[in-house]
């Protein structure tokens, strides 16, 4: 397991309930300063840190090393993206067709978890180009 290391983090203001979406990829709201839960697939900014409920300020690691909710089994290693409940999953290369691909990645498992587990990533936000 890695060590734990101190992430970056940006206050932001909670775009929606997000008081039970505490290590899940948030992606930015409607309005400016602000983030919601992500879903399958979103560009992620980062993983929230804190229970922020609608209005309240939301704490999210946007650089380093942190621990995220998986949605399924991960593979230390892996590059990982959202998947609809903003729990990471391991993102799929893209082929000669888009369907299903995840090709927005927030970063890299750094140890083996499975669906429910906490897991150490190391943010690293990224697209894959059409």
């Amino acid at each position: 397991m890695a060590v734990l290391a101190s992430p970056v983090i940006v206050t932001f203001t909670a775009g929606a309930d997000l008081s039970n979406a505490q290590w899940r990829f948030v992606k930015m709201g409607t309005a400016d300063g602000t983030v919601v839960q992500a879903d399958a697939n979103s560009r992620v900014i980062g993983v929230l840190t804190n229970k922020p409920k609608l209005g309240e300020p939301a704490a999210v690691a946007v650089a380093g090393v942190v621990k995220v909710e998986a949605g399924g089994a991960i593979t230390r290693g892996q590059l990982v993206g959202a998947n609809a409940a903003g729990q990471a999953i391991p993102a799929t290369a893209p082929g000669a067709t888009w369907g299903g691909a995840i090709e927005h990645v927030a970063g890299i498992a750094l140890e083996n978890a499975t669906a429910g587990q906490l897991v150490e990533i190391l943010l690293s936000q990224f697209s894959y180009g059409r």
